[in-house]
């Protein structure tokens, strides 16, 4: 059988393998999100993990302008990890990760990239350590790149190796309340020896 080369090329049961564990990913950078914003582990939910096209991403970063906080993922998975919502939203994260909730940014300040730099690193490697724990393989995330661009730029980047990425919307409870998307998306020439592995270890 030929191996996949993207998230759609998935069989079943290999999305099924993968997105268990990608969701638990997803799970545990979240609760990594909420001790950031000073809220309880349980404050932020994350969705299942889903493999989605343009018009999830476009769902995702919104209709006009957006950030996304943006990792090279590699060790032993090879890929990308973003954190992206719409940019007022984002900007509303900056305020709560900063202390000042009810004041958020008018635009994406020093500080404001700081916070949400240091966020993403937090969360890439909560989500990422996941896999390595699972593999028993060192991961690790680059140094973050925020971008703060016109939504439909970071929609085609975002797909730009496939034309599918899997998608972990986060929601909370927060007020302002707080929406935010996990984007992960696998290297084409590695996804093949990742689901391997994932299927190895969950029916050991």
């Amino acid at each position: 059988m030929t191996e996949p080369r993207t998230l759609k090329e998935l069989t079943p049961e290999e999305q099924g393998d993968l997105g268990r564990l990608a969701s638990r990913a997803g799970t545990r950078a979240a609760q990594s999100l909420a001790l950031l914003m000073g809220l309880p582990d349980n404050a932020l939910h994350a969705a299942p993990f889903s493999v989605g096209g343009a018009r999830e991403v476009t769902d995702a970063l919104g209709a006009r302008q957006a950030l996304a906080v943006m990792f090279r993922l590699a060790g032993g998975v090879n890929g990308r990890f973003w954190l992206v919502a719409p940019l007022p939203e984002m900007l509303a994260l900056a305020a709560r990760l900063l202390g000042t909730p009810a004041s958020p940014p008018a635009a994406l300040d020093d500080n404001a990239r700081g916070a949400l730099a240091e966020a993403g690193n937090v969360v890439s490697s909560s989500f990422i350590n996941v896999f390595g724990d699972a593999l028993r393989q060192v991961c690790y995330p680059s140094v973050p790149d925020v971008r703060n661009a016109p939504s439909s730029l970071l929609s085609r980047l975002a797909l730009d190796s496939t034309d599918v990425v899997g998608l972990i919307p986060v929601r909370g409870t927060t007020d302002p309340p707080l929406r935010a998307t996990f984007l992960w998306s696998p290297d084409p020439l590695s996804l093949g020896s990742l689901v391997r592995a994932v299927k190895e270890r969950s029916h050991a």
